[in-house]
């Protein structure tokens, strides 16, 4: 239920700041993402990720928010 809060209300949000700063990423680069939630963020993104050949590892302080990160975008895209 937390994770569909989440995803529900933050997650309106972020995909366009997460593209911002992926844009200021050097291609090739590795990305740690402390407190990346479900990891919707980044699959709203997951076509700029490829492009620019990011690996992201992703981290959140909620195991289920990691956990449903994982089932959402399983490595190589994140992992925790």
């Amino acid at each position: 239920m937390r994770s569909f809060i989440y995803d529900t209300l933050i997650l309106r949000l972020t995909p366009r700041w997460y593209a911002e700063v992926l844009k200021r990423v050097p291609e090739g680069a590795a990305v740690l993402d402390v407190g990346i939630g479900t990891a919707g963020a980044l699959l709203a993104n997951a076509d700029l990720v490829k492009c620019k050949r990011l690996r992201i590892t992703g981290i959140d302080i909620d195991e289920r928010h990691n956990a449903q990160g994982e089932q959402y975008a399983p490595p190589p895209i994140v992992t925790s």
